[in-house]
């Protein structure tokens, strides 16, 4: 598999993994605080502070935090590279 194969599997990945962040933030019903508290992480970035500092719930260690389920994620990624690598050749 070459270099473009990798990269259009990484960008599928990509696209797939934030539909799932999307779908997971409208099941917990947390869509308005999850864009002020991105809107809050780009402001604290603008001023070179991190935002886990002024917002606790940020940190993903703290227990209100809503975190993605990586190993889900992890599963597309092994799916996406066997049909890369089938129908590549």
């Amino acid at each position: 598999m070459g270099w473009p194969n990798w990269f259009g599997i990484f960008v599928v990945t990509a696209i797939v993994g934030g539909f799932m962040a999307l779908i997971l933030v409208a099941v917990r019903k947390r869509v308005k605080s999850t864009f002020w508290n991105v809107g809050f992480i780009i402001n604290e970035m603008k001023s070179g502070r991190p935002a886990y500092v002024g917002k606790e719930e940020l940190d993903v260690h703290h227990p209100k935090a809503l975190v993605y389920p990586w190993r889900r994620d992890r599963g597309g990624d092994v799916v996406l590279s066997g049909a890369g690598r089938h129908y590549a050749g």
